[in-house]
């Protein structure tokens, strides 16, 4: 059986800097886990990330291109990853299909895709920040800015990709301050 903590970093560690010395701590913490861990066995070392999400700098070089969580990989709330995913590929294949038709397969031409996928990752970004934020709720959201519901539901799944997000982000931004640029 293979068991994990996510948690916010700074609660995580406060104590300590040592990843087995923190998950032990978290598991005897919870009662049922513990206690269907007590006869368990650790095997192997404790590892760990102290950040999940990432955007690589380049997606895209001469004869290359990356999509999905090879490109850019973010906290998974709900569906939103999976069809992120799915949307940087459709974005990138559109921009393979040009590149080979023109016969210029350079990083470039490859990752025109990126302007709209980093503008999506963002919106989804910006969507996890107000999840984590204690004094934001989704029912105080959409009871605030009902005709932001749709928009609402689209980040939830993913569906941002070269949509106008604008009105949605100006929004959240009333009920939560946005978090720093990547």
């Amino acid at each position: 059986m293979s068991v994990g903590v996510v948690a916010d970093p700074e609660y995580l560690f406060a104590e300590t800097n040592d990843f087995k010395t923190m998950f032990l701590r978290e598991v005897a913490g919870c009662g049922p886990l513990a206690e269907s861990l007590s006869e368990a066995t650790l095997e192997g070392a404790v590892r760990g990330l102290r950040r999940l999400a990432y955007r690589n700098q380049q997606v895209a070089g001469n004869g290359w291109v990356m999509v999905g969580n090879s490109a850019a990989f973010l906290d998974p709330i709900y569906s939103s990853g999976l069809f992120l995913a799915m949307g940087s590929a459709e974005l990138a294949a559109t921009c393979i299909h040009d590149a080979l038709s023109a016969g210029d397969v350079s990083g470039e031409k490859l990752g025109a895709f990126t302007t709209p996928l980093w503008s999506g990752i963002e919106v989804i970004r910006r969507l996890i920040h107000a999840f984590y934020d204690p004094t934001f709720s989704f029912r105080k959201f959409v009871e605030r800015f009902p005709d932001q519901r749709a928009a609402l539901i689209d980040c939830l799944v993913g569906d941002v990709v070269e949509k106008d997000m604008s009105p949605f982000l100006e929004a959240l931004a009333q009920m939560t301050p946005p978090p720093n640029p990547l």
